[in-house]
């Protein structure tokens, strides 16, 4: 999760729209450049933030893409697969198909090339050989799944270096605006003193009502059970903790519910988990029977494009 996560530096230098300041280009033009019609800057936009995206999770489904950008923001599929398709002719994106067996049915993998990279101003990163690679990209397409959903119900990720001021106002969020008994200043002053805790996992913060959730990975090649008993038992101290299963592999879910209740038994706290469903059993864009509206400004978001 850590590398994951380390991506978020990876855009400080872009604008909201995903262009590199710099590179704003007027539609008026310039004496040097031509203008730029307003569809040409939408379609532009729109590849900036798509290639973000792919590259902020490395690997995604384009239903994924299509359902971010287009469907949750009331529009049709077809102009996203049009952008979609455009891009991998380009060579600014790779298409491959998800289950090779199934032939021309199957979903299709995007992931980002040297020229994607190079348009949005970034080196291409170094592969590192991992002999799980396939569990590894199935985990990030469910957690871009999970956000997907998430996202548009208001929730954001939090990288690690953040994860602990996060922790702590929600700690400290019960006891403002009531009055306080002693108990409740000595928790207080606990959390305040508190030396940073270290949980090993990122973190959901919901940008209007301040929850957190923790994001706990079930995936093949990395054991839920030792990241669930590492925790520490100070979050006895904060609300009952809230976690985010990112179900990779589905037998797992059950023996990590049974694992977290345990857990919380031992801490007198009673869990609270949350899981969707796996990637692959979304719908296709196509097959959806009627357009969505637009759900992202309920969620405080104005357009998905300045998402990440």
């Amino acid at each position: 999760m850590r590398r994951l996560f380390e991506q978020y530096s990876l855009f400080d230098g872009l604008t909201t729209d995903g262009a590199a300041a710099s590179q704003k280009t007027s539609a008026r033009g310039t004496p040097d450049t031509p203008p730029v019609s307003t569809a040409r800057k939408r379609s532009r936009s729109y590849d900036r933030a798509i290639l973000r995206y792919v590259g902020f999770y490395r690997v995604v489904t384009t239903h994924q893409v299509i359902y971010r950008f287009f469907i949750f923001a009331g529009m049709g599929p077809g102009y996203g697969f049009r952008l979609v398709q455009r891009l991998v002719k380009q060579g600014l994106l790779a298409s491959r198909p998800l289950d090779r067996e199934r032939g021309a049915v199957s979903r299709h993998v995007l992931s980002m090339t040297a020229a994607g990279w190079d348009a949005i101003g970034l080196s291409t990163p170094v592969a590192k050989k991992h002999a799980a690679v396939q569990d590894i990209e199935e985990y990030r397409m469910q957690l871009a799944d999970v956000m997907l959903v998430r996202e548009s119900q208001g929730w954001t990720l939090v990288p690690e270096h953040a994860v602990w001021a996060r922790l702590r106002e929600w700690g400290l969020a019960p006891y403002r605006g009531r009055a306080l008994n002693e108990q409740d200043r000595l928790i207080i002053r606990r959390l305040e003193n508190m030396q940073p805790i270290k949980l090993g996992l990122s973190l959901l913060h919901h940008r209007g009502t301040g929850e957190v959730r923790i994001l706990l990975p079930l995936r093949r090649g990395r054991s839920f059970r030792r990241l669930i008993e590492k925790l520490p038992a100070t979050l006895g101290l904060f609300p009952p903790p809230v976690f985010e299963l990112v179900i990779a592999e589905p037998p797992l879910e059950d023996p990590c519910r049974d694992i977290l209740r345990r857990w919380g038994e031992k801490l007198k706290v009673k869990p609270q988990i949350h899981a969707l469903n796996h990637f692959r059993t979304r719908a296709h864009p196509l097959h959806l029977g009627e357009q969505l509206s637009n759900i992202y400004p309920a969620a405080g978001v104005p357009d998905p494009r300045l998402l990440i």
